[in-house]
């Protein structure tokens, strides 16, 4: 972890880069919403999983799932942490015995009423995204952000439309616990480009 800052690669589906790269990243997201550009069968996440290195938490991305597809998912790629984009309820969150992040559309002060609902505590996470599912690329309103960051309990990963030239910044307004890059730093959708990773962290490091 950089300082205080958690950084979190979401959404790859293939894997490169050496050590050097991946470093300075907490947490990998394997995508398994079947609508996403960065999706991953179960297949393709069990093939991934070995090639990554042993520190990156693996974080199991869902919109809406069934049941069944999470556990297989667990199984599948040794997930440590899952994170819900849809409207799956507090109670279908913690059926798993893992912990959860739960995302947010930042789309008003409205999301402050949903939030503690899924915060367990001050070491919970929740995440804070421009819109729904996530991977749109588009930038939440920092000033928003900031202000549900003051207001609500638990830890905010902010992400929506972060890179390598605006994170710095980002924190700087927000100051979350943690920050999600996915389109930020790639080449292609689910290509992570090792020196736009490598850039990203790197940016986030020499932050005053």
């Amino acid at each position: 972890m950089i300082g205080r800052c958690l950084v979190k690669v979401c959404g790859i589906t293939t894997f490169s880069g050496d050590s050097e790269t991946w470093a300075n990243v907490d947490w990998i997201g394997l995508n398994f919403w079947p609508r996403s550009p960065r999706h991953l069968t179960l297949d393709a996440a069990e093939s991934l999983a070995p090639q990554l290195p042993a520190h990156l938490l693996r974080v199991g991305v869902f919109l809406d799932p069934v049941e069944t597809l999470v556990h297989d998912a667990i199984a599948a790629a040794g997930l440590g942490l899952l994170q819900f984009h849809g409207d799956e309820s507090p109670e279908f969150c913690r059926r798993f015995g893992l912990p959860f992040v739960k995302a947010f559309a930042a789309r008003g002060p409205q999301v402050a009423s949903r939030v503690p609902d899924y915060v367990d505590g001050p070491e919970s996470w929740y995440l804070l995204d421009a819109a729904a599912g996530g991977g749109s690329g588009m930038p939440v309103d920092l000033s928003l952000a900031r202000a549900l960051r003051e207001q609500l309990p638990g830890r905010m990963i902010l992400a929506g439309g972060l890179r390598p030239d605006s994170v710095a910044a980002a924190i700087a307004a927000v100051e979350p616990a943690g920050v999600d890059v996915a389109s930020g730093v790639e080449s292609a959708p689910g290509v992570k480009d090792p020196a736009r990773v490598r850039a990203f962290t790197d940016a986030i490091r020499k932050a005053p």
